[in-house]
């Protein structure tokens, strides 16, 4: 029903609404002629489609009908801002489900079935895009994406599980489980608009190893309370933080005084607000974050 809004404005009653479609997600992707960035669109949300799109006057026709009451409700639980592709997996994955038939068999190995083509002769001039094709008939075999991107979580078929609601689930499980590492060392306070946000630091290791890792207050505080470790420096003595109130923290040292509220701002990468900002967005590298061992 939510593509159906799409298909209707787009194709049956026509408006020109040229950000139905945001291409600010990019992903790395290895090539022959290095790194290059792979867009991932994602549809726009409700609140920022043109009214043309939301609404009919009373006097419309049946070729203006365009935006039914389904299709609208559609649109706004399963497709808005949410990624193209699986949007149209789900589509297809409906249809399928009616009928096995739709279900097309096991595509060629993924090195005879995609390559990259350079928009000119290398031998002659250097390219300056390269596309990723297939060859003719592919389309007789079930669609599946390649795995061009080392992402995992990614969705490739209409016959895998709804990759965006799986890894938001996961997401959403992880916080209610504590770290994989043995504890974290808080180093920086997150701050915005003048309030505490979250913190930062790196994670101890027994071999040694460390890796970064930011967490929202709140997130900080409910794993403290069920007993996980996070500490702070200061003076050469580590000092635990302990649960203040509702989703308030403290690191008191000898003399009373609250180590955490001198922590330096965070700073550089992955310790600061805007990669927090990133592991919300992107819920593989909070998972792999809070798995961390």
């Amino acid at each position: 029903m939510g593509l159906e809004l799409i298909r209707n404005c787009e194709t049956h009653a026509s408006v020109v609404f040229d950000g139905i479609l945001d291409g600010s997600v990019a992903f790395g992707v290895p090539t022959q002629a290095g790194t290059i960035q792979r867009s991932v669109y994602t549809w726009a949300g409700y609140d920022e489609l043109p009214p043309s799109y939301r609404n009919l006057p009373s006097g419309a026709t049946a070729g203006q009908k365009r935006a039914r009451k389904e299709a609208l409700d559609g649109f706004r639980k399963a497709v808005q801002r949410r990624s193209v592709i699986e949007t149209l997996f789900d589509a297809m994955a409906f249809f399928q489900s009616l009928d096995d038939r739709l279900v097309g068999p096991p595509g060629p190995a993924m090195p005879w079935a995609y390559g990259l083509l350079p928009d000119t002769d290398p031998d002659v001039e250097q390219p300056g895009v390269w596309f990723l094709c297939r060859p003719m008939g592919l389309d007789h075999f079930e669609p599946f994406l390649p795995h061009i991107v080392l992402r995992p979580f990614e969705r490739r078929s209409a016959r895998w599980p709804t990759a965006d609601a799986e890894m938001h689930a996961l997401r959403e499980t992880s916080k209610k489980t504590l770290p994989q590492a043995q504890a974290r060392e808080v180093l920086h306070t997150l701050m915005e608009d003048g309030k505490v946000l979250g913190y930062s630091g790196y994670t101890t290791e027994s071999a040694g190893r460390r890796s970064p890792w930011v967490e929202r207050r709140a997130q900080v505080w409910k794993d403290v309370r069920a007993s996980y470790r996070y500490f702070t420096c200061h003076d050469g003595t580590e000092i635990d933080l302990q649960p203040d109130g509702h989703q308030g923290l403290t690191a008191l040292d000898p003399a009373g005084q609250d180590v955490l509220a001198h922590l330096p701002p965070g700073t550089g990468a992955a310790l600061d607000v805007e990669y927090l900002t990133m592991v919300e967005r992107y819920p593989d590298l909070y998972l792999a974050m809070r798995r961390d061992d």
